[in-house]
């Protein structure tokens, strides 16, 4: 980190360089392999997440020792369902934030693996995007859009933790 801003000085040398597109039902088995390969960190900042295999796998990953960072929309809140993941089931992640917006939405959909690659696109990580929508996902390392990837993590978390201070 350099003036408070992440900086990605370049790919490992061990690591290739990753550019990857799923669409549609490719996308749940991708991200399940993913975060099942993660060692170290992930980060998440969703609109809705309410797939419970995804979930689990965090839990998962945490008892490992990960350290597991979770942003979701506040909006989740007023979508219940009872096969949903609930919004109190989160507390159990190192880092838990609910963000409320002004008038608009915290609509982001991006995931970071290690430090080191992104998954972004329109995925919510739901049944109905599982198994219904038509949706696209990009899992890249590219140094320069990871780093923007982390400040914007950094800068919604910071927004979360200043509105939790002021409750």
């Amino acid at each position: 980190m350099i003036n408070g801003e992440f900086k990605v000085q370049g790919l490992n040398i061990e690591q290739e360089k990753i550019e990857e597109v799923y669409f549609d039902r490719d996308i749940r088995p991708r991200l399940i392999k993913l975060l099942n390969s993660a060692q170290y960190t992930i980060w998440i900042s969703l609109y809705f997440f309410y797939d419970r295999k995804l979930f689990n796998i965090l839990k998962e990953k945490q008892n490992e020792g990960l350290n597991i960072q979770v942003i979701i929309s506040a909006t989740q809140e007023n979508h219940p369902n009872k096969n949903n993941v609930k919004f109190f089931e989160f507390n159990i992640f190192d880092s838990f934030y609910r963000l409320k917006m002004g008038k608009g939405i915290m609509h982001d959909k991006f995931c970071i693996v290690d430090l080191s690659c992104y998954v972004c696109g329109s995925y919510n990580w739901t049944w109905s995007a599982a198994w219904k929508n038509k949706e696209s996902i990009e899992i890249k390392n590219t140094s320069g859009l990871l780093a923007k990837y982390l400040n914007r993590f950094k800068q919604l978390k910071k927004e979360a933790m200043d509105q939790t201070a002021q409750v």
